[in-house]
């Protein structure tokens, strides 16, 4: 968006009567405004999504481990949870991590609504602070996916998506 701006392309919008500066100008707040509304709606769509789908997902699947854990050593202690043992303690941590990432990401989209009327200081607000929020809460999401049941998740997953084409 910045080239819009640019000496050398002001003067060749000019000289062929497409923009005058002042609608380069204009175009080029549009396109800031348009980029963080768009990574602001994607932020939280993200959080929605945690809290209602992925969250929900992850505590029944630990809920169920835990509880299967228990049914088969009330059966027989000679038996090894090992595997069991370790799936719900990543799954427990993993989502303790996810968690502070929502946290974080709620808190990043709180506060981008407090960079006032610099369109630019606001875009790249979006793009050094709460993109990247976004992608820590997306390393531990796609991480639960890998844990959880698939009949547990609700959510596409890669697999289904790729396969949907």
């Amino acid at each position: 968006a910045l080239v819009l701006l640019r000496e050398s392309t002001v003067q060749l919008y000019e000289k062929h009567q497409v923009l005058n500066k002042t609608e380069l100008e204009s175009r080029y707040e549009i396109n800031l405004e348009q980029y963080s509304k768009q990574i602001n709606i994607e932020a939280l769509t993200m959080i929605d999504m945690a809290k209602h789908k992925i969250i929900p997902a992850a505590i029944k699947y630990s809920t169920e481990l835990a509880n299967s854990i228990n049914a088969i050593r009330a059966a027989s202690s000679a038996v090894d949870v090992s595997v069991q043992e370790n799936l719900l303690i990543n799954l427990g941590a993993t989502l303790a991590s996810f968690q502070a990432n929502l946290n974080a990401l709620e808190k990043a989209t709180h506060e981008a609504a407090d960079h006032g009327d610099d369109s630019y200081a606001h875009a790249v607000y979006y793009r050094d602070v709460v993109f990247k929020a976004m992608g820590a809460l997306r390393a531990d999401g796609d991480e639960l996916e890998s844990f959880i049941d698939a009949e547990l998740w609700s959510l596409p997953t890669y697999a289904e998506m790729l396969f949907m084409l």
